[in-house]
Order: C-alpha cells, then structure tokens, then sequence
C-alpha cells in the first residue's frame, strides 16, 4: 500500500510544477515568488549604499512606485528598497555587487522585460522604452542600477 503512494508523490510534484509554467506562459510574464535580490545582512560590512531615480510612465501618465518595496515581512529589507513614492530606490550592496532594473522589479514582484510592464504588452500600436540618464537603450531588464543615475521607462 505504501508502495503505490511512493509513485504518486513524484506525479504530483511534477503536475504542481508543470501547472506553474503553464500559469507562467499564460500570463506572458515572470511568475515571481521570492525576490532574488538578498536581504541586508547586519553583521556584513556594506561596502556601497547609493540611489537612483526611476520613473515609469503608462500611456504618458506617470505610475506611481511603491513605498517600502524591499520591506518584507520579518526582518528583512532587501538589498534593492525604496522608503517612499518618490522613484528614489536604495541599493545598498557588498563587494560590488551588481543589481539591475530586472532586479528592481522582481523585488517589487512586477513584471518587467522587453515586451512587458506590468500587465501592458508591447504589440504593434504599443511600444516600451528605456532611458538611461537620457539616452535609450535596448536593455530593458538587464539595465544596471548605477550610483546617482536616473531610469525612465515608457510605455506609449
């Protein structure tokens, strides 16, 4: 009887992941759980905290980041948080590390990728830009997140 148990137990798991995916490729964008981006560890020495301001506009008008993204519940404040509404995001991080826009968004648990904000999808009327201090660029999730810079995203 306990034999038969053992084979359904692998079925299922492999069913809960396979129905996860599925979810993933319906909804057309990152299925998040945890934020990849670690969280503040008090007892390492920080090495750099900088800023840098990010501003979403949705069909020219600007969309409002969240206060406290990066403030999970417990203990834990990300290495990548914002403390109000004002696109100002803190990056603190050790031994240079590098966290980019994607990361951003994940700590958020936002979707965000060359075709896709939020629940907006890039098609043929519609189209997603980033600008990095100004200029465009075509890296979209992989921008680095660079002391003192400002990221403008948007979506017309």
């Amino acid at each position: 009887m306990f034999r038969k148990a053992y084979y359904f137990v692998p079925l299922i798991i492999i069913l809960l992941v396979g129905a996860i995916f599925y979810y993933n490729a319906l909804s057309g964008g990152t299925l998040y759980s945890l934020p990849s981006v670690p969280c503040i560890n008090p007892q390492v020495k920080i090495t750099r905290v900088y800023t840098v301001n990010i501003q979403i506009y949705i069909n020219n008008v600007k969309y409002p980041i969240d206060a406290n993204i990066g403030h999970d519940p417990g203990n834990c404040i990300r290495q990548i948080q914002t403390i109000d509404s004002s696109g100002k995001v803190i990056v603190t991080s050790y031994k240079n590390s590098m966290f980019t826009l994607g990361d951003f968004f994940n700590t958020w648990h936002k979707n965000f990728s060359n075709n896709r904000i939020f629940n907006y999808q890039v098609n043929n009327d519609k189209t997603l830009k980033v600008y990095q201090n100004g200029k465009l660029v075509n890296t979209f999730e992989k921008t680095p997140l660079l002391p003192n810079e400002s990221l403008r995203i948007e979506y017309n």
